[in-house]
């Protein structure tokens, strides 16, 4: 009996041995898993950063460009309109439609401003018809 129970002593110290052996290396990965998402989080801030800065040079460009082209539109304008006291009032409408200020496929009147134009295109010649039905 004193064999069987030394035996049993050594296999119980062995088993605690490989228990503890397992439980160290969880702890480590579980350590590695910590570390790698705190960099992993590091490094997704750099970016969500690093995006912002970039939305943020894009729209002062963009408010730039805008700023350009209204300080453009607007010497065109007062370049045409000395032009224009010439002009007879049927020419100078003309013209005046052709000073319209370019917008940005981001600026958000550029899809309502398109979205508009086509409606008002198709409106016209209902209009026209209705005009003409309304004067027989």
């Amino acid at each position: 009996m004193g064999r069987e129970v030394e035996k049993l002593r050594q296999e119980l110290l062995i088993q605690q041995a490989h228990h503890q052996k397992k439980i160290e290396e969880v702890l480590l990965d579980e350590q590695n898993a910590k570390d790698e998402n705190l960099r992993l989080q590091r490094k997704l801030q750099v970016e969500v950063d690093r995006r912002e800065q970039l939305y943020r040079q894009l729209s002062e460009s963009e408010s730039s460009l805008e700023m350009d082209e209204e300080r453009a539109l607007n010497n065109k304008i007062k370049s045409n309109s000395k032009y224009e006291q010439t002009r007879t009032s049927s020419s100078s409408s003309s013209s005046q439609h052709n000073l319209v200020r370019s917008r940005t496929a981001s600026s958000p009147a550029f899809n309502i401003n398109q979205n508009s134009d086509y409606l008002q295109r198709k409106r016209l010649p209902s209009n026209n018809s209705e005009n003409n039905n309304n004067m027989e």
